[in-house]
């Protein structure tokens, strides 16, 4: 891809929905979209999701995983995300709901990620973070402008085509 390498996402380790354990090697050889979200969110995230959630539905390559990390531990339990997940019936298995502890969260949002608020966690980014197979960010989507969601549709068409 003609994409700058940003940085590599550092280590991280949480829960799915499912309660199994997920870190960051889980998506090494992937190309992944990461994403950050809160359940009782009804503003910007269902939307978002609702984005999402067509693009895995488009993109049916099994290299690609999407994982969108919720912002809110402390309501957002294991069980909480499972019931968002069949609620809203995101049952793609690529598609995964992770659980971060707090401390852990912020450390990852505003140094990994390099999105976020440290004073108001819920204030999160509305982008969708595209990581290419080494774990590495390669760039940001804004979900809500037509042109950017263009772009990275076509890049993850190039990549269903390998």
């Amino acid at each position: 891809e003609n994409l700058p390498t940003i940085k590599k996402v550092p280590s991280f380790s949480g829960k799915l929905d499912n309660g199994k354990n997920f870190t960051e090697k889980d998506i090494q050889g992937s190309i992944t979209i990461v994403s950050f979200f809160f359940a009782s969110c009804s503003d910007i995230c269902p939307r978002m999701n609702s984005v999402l959630a067509d693009i895995v539905a488009r993109h049916t390559s099994k290299k690609m995983t999407f994982v969108s990390i919720t912002v809110d531990p402390e309501n957002d339990t294991i069980q909480a995300l499972e019931k968002y997940r069949k609620q809203h019936i995101y049952n793609d298995s690529r598609w995964k709901f992770l659980r971060i502890e707090k401390d852990s969260l912020l450390t990852l949002t505003i140094n990994g990620f390099m999105v976020g608020s440290s004073e108001n966690p819920a204030n999160h980014s509305a982008r969708f973070i595209l990581l290419d197979d080494k774990s590495q960010i390669r760039a940001y989507f804004d979900p809500f402008d037509k042109e950017k969601l263009r772009e990275l549709e076509n890049i993850l068409s190039e990549i269903s085509k390998k």
